[in-house]
């Protein structure tokens, strides 16, 4: 199985346009790059080097960028003498003509994409090697290869709309917390990752739907016989945990919908793992409801295959 990452880390990198120009006296290089960082500073672009080496014929050569071509106002290749009047950048210091250049539009989050990036212009970069781990195949634990079975098992019974089973569990302690097959006949919202939340729900002692109890009694590891609840997980902090799924990882037959990516949010769920992709999918195909930036909670998801598609 692999990661379901955003466009940001899985896509080729973008590009904008610049102007450069060689720099001729290399001991005025710091000046030069103090005096544009002050008049002409690059504020969409903090990634990019200011300066980069260039090897022609044995002979290294420096040069800089002068600005963003969207915000020069004469864009032109002579560009350059306007900038040299303002910023007081002596005229022997550069070449007597500047050129236009591409470089990253934005920050490379992947070394492949640092790699493509300094191909045309040199970037800060951060490796994180964490995420590096997630651009690999994965292989599934034996636990998680008997939740996915499960979660098969329960997609037979399922019944309006195509058939989806879902298993929520707690992989630390290795129990089946929550289960779920749809059951959109009965009602709309009993998609199967619904019922699962349900499912959970009932083992703490709540839950919403009278329907769900069934299937989590005949499915779900037994509850501990010292409390009637289930136990919240406690935070760092030592207080209780409030949301239902906090820590725990779902297992999917489908790609879940985006009200169902939705609930798995708000629950707290800590990662999701799908075998088929759907057309309207919210965790990789039609949106990516997990790296949204603007939610103020993330999840990983992985999944195991894209060629299925079924609509919903």
């Amino acid at each position: 199985m692999n990661y379901v990452l955003s466009d940001s880390i899985t896509q080729p990198i973008t590009t904008d346009n610049f102007l450069a120009v060689e720099i001729t006296n290399s001991k005025q290089t710091s000046h030069i790059i103090k005096v544009l960082n002050e008049k002409y500073p690059l504020p969409h672009h903090k990634h990019l080097r200011r300066v980069k080496s260039v090897l022609v014929e044995g002979r290294k050569t420096l040069h800089v960028l002068l600005c963003a071509v969207a915000d020069a106002a004469d864009p032109t290749a002579s560009c350059h003498h306007t900038i040299l009047k303002d910023t007081g950048i002596p005229s022997e210091a550069l070449a007597a003509e500047s050129y236009h250049c591409q470089a990253a539009s934005r920050q490379p989050v992947t070394r492949a994409q640092y790699d493509e990036a300094c191909k045309l212009w040199p970037t800060f970069f951060h490796e994180d090697q964490e995420l590096e781990k997630k651009l690999g195949l994965i292989a599934m634990s034996e636990f998680d290869k008997k939740c996915m079975n499960l979660a098969y098992q329960l997609s037979n019974h399922g019944k309006g709309g195509f058939k989806c089973g879902a298993v929520i569990a707690d992989t630390d302690s290795q129990r089946v917390m929550g289960v779920g097959y749809s059951m959109s006949d009965a009602h709309p919202l009993k998609h199967s990752v619904m019922v699962a939340i349900d499912s959970v729900a009932h083992q703490q002692g709540g839950g919403a739907w009278s329907s769900t109890a069934r299937i989590t009694s005949q499915y779900c590891s037994e509850i501990s016989p010292a409390s009637p609840k289930a136990k919240k997980k406690k935070m760092e902090t030592g207080r209780e945990e409030d949301y239902i799924c906090t820590g725990y990882t779902a297992y999917l037959t489908h790609e879940p919908c985006t009200m169902c990516a939705m609930s798995l949010l708000h629950s707290r769920i800590k990662h999701v793992h799908y075998e088929m992709a759907t057309k309207s999918g919210a965790l990789g195909s039609q949106y990516s409801l997990h790296y949204d930036p603007q939610l103020n909670h993330n999840f990983t998801v992985t999944r195991k295959q894209l060629d299925e598609l079924p609509s919903d």
